[in-house]
């Protein structure tokens, strides 16, 4: 009873219908990148990028994680401008144009 009280709880960030999943990928789209803050784990935070392909497909991501107390995952923080370097040129050596 507790477990599907538990699995059926409302997660802080994680999307609960299709409007508010594409609520997330516009903004994905806008930025370049995702971040989440206690989504997966409590108190931790995550930045993810695309890797894209030669015809455009997603081929991968690329993510760094750390602790919400220190780490800035905001889209302009010094982490996620780096790792929106880091994805960029991996794309370009996958062929993306």
């Amino acid at each position: 009873e507790l477990s599907r009280a538990a699995a059926a709880a409302p997660v802080p960030g994680r999307p609960r219908n299709r409007p508010e999943l594409d609520v997330i990928l516009r903004k994905a789209r806008e930025t370049g990148m995702t971040a989440m803050s206690g989504v997966v784990l409590r108190g931790i935070s995550s930045i993810s990028v695309p890797i894209f392909g030669h015809a455009g497909n997603l081929l991968a991501t690329l993510t760094i994680v750390g602790l919400e107390s220190v780490f800035d995952n905001s889209p302009i923080g010094t982490p996620a401008q780096a790792l929106l370097r880091a994805g960029a040129r991996l794309s370009e050596r996958m062929g993306a144009l």
